[in-house]
């Protein structure tokens, strides 16, 4: 076994998605099925075209996308890495959500969670491993690769937590396709800016965030500011109140996400993450990887 790590996990779940296998009887050829599987497709478009590759993985299962990144150390220069997953896994959100409510479907339902992660195995097996076979055959199954375990997500507490209280779903007041952030990965991303290297040296780039707790939102900011200078911010505002979950010994304060004032845009613009509304003229059409959004689409609206 590995040693445990700090990580986050963002799952993001499809809404709806299992009425469509319903309506098909579970076979894939039919109508209801082939447009569940087109929009599977869609989304994994989405994925594919905003992660973040250079700090974080991803698990693409079924109608649900996992994503996971290690935390850096306090020490560590890596924070505009941290900033670009977060600024990265929101957006990605939103995108999603609009295309989606521009197809009439009832989108996506993301949670991020804070918690642990350790490397149990191998991640993958190949057939060659576990059977004996004569060389000809040896060499063919030498390529075969018959157990999939990826590393990142083998025990990925974040990624339990996360996956277990987006399905809780709207009886425990977390439905619709909006973002629930755990209040601890809020104090955990503050605390974490706050105590590193760079928020700390004068000669380097500054990175400093805050907490503020007002009367109608919860506001996570984050200020990047060279000799006394800011340079960019990035803002998430929250409904003020946190949703408590008490769940199979899961004891958390989810804030759902309101709006995002991203890393490389004025403080005038948001994603709104209450309607998620674009302009009609940023809806990219490509027909060999599929229709997208540019996001810059929401600034037009405003």
């Amino acid at each position: 076994m590995q040693p445990a790590i700090e990580c986050l996990c963002l799952w993001s779940d499809l809404l709806g998605f299992g009425a469509a296998f319903e309506r098909g009887n579970w076979a894939l050829d039919s109508e209801d099925i082939q447009g569940a599987a087109a929009r599977i497709a869609r989304i994994e478009r989405f994925v594919f075209r905003s992660n973040s590759p250079a700090h974080e993985y991803v698990l693409v299962l079924n109608d649900g996308i996992a994503r996971s990144l290690d935390l850096p150390p306090a020490e560590s220069r890596a924070l505009r890495g941290l900033l670009q997953w977060l600024q990265s896994a929101l957006t990605n959100h939103w995108q999603i959500n609009a295309f989606e409510q521009d197809n009439g479907q009832p989108g996506m339902r993301s949670v991020l969670c804070v918690g642990q992660r350790m490397g149990l195995r191998d991640a993958t097996k190949t057939t060659l491993s576990q059977v004996f076979a004569g060389e000809n055959a040896a060499i063919a199954l030498a390529g075969d690769i018959s157990v999939y375990s990826p590393l990142q997500f083998q025990l990925n507490l974040a990624f339990s937590k996360a996956y277990i209280i987006e399905g809780l779903g709207k009886a425990k007041g977390l439905g619709g396709p909006a973002l629930f952030v755990e209040g601890a990965a809020i104090v955990g991303l503050n605390q974490l800016i706050n105590a590193s290297e760079e928020s700390t040296d004068p000669d380097r780039i500054l990175v400093e965030s805050s907490i503020q707790a007002r009367d109608d939102a919860l506001v996570f900011l984050v200020t990047v500011s060279h000799r006394g200078i800011q340079k960019e911010s990035l803002a998430i505002e929250f409904d003020a109140q946190g949703i408590d979950v008490n769940h199979r010994g899961i004891v958390a304060e989810m804030y759902r996400v309101v709006r995002f004032n991203p890393l490389d845009e004025g403080s005038e613009f948001w994603f709104d993450f209450t309607d998620y509304q674009y302009d009609q003229s940023l809806r990219i059409e490509d027909p060999v990887n599929g229709d997208y959004i540019d996001p810059k689409g929401a600034r037009r609206l405003r």
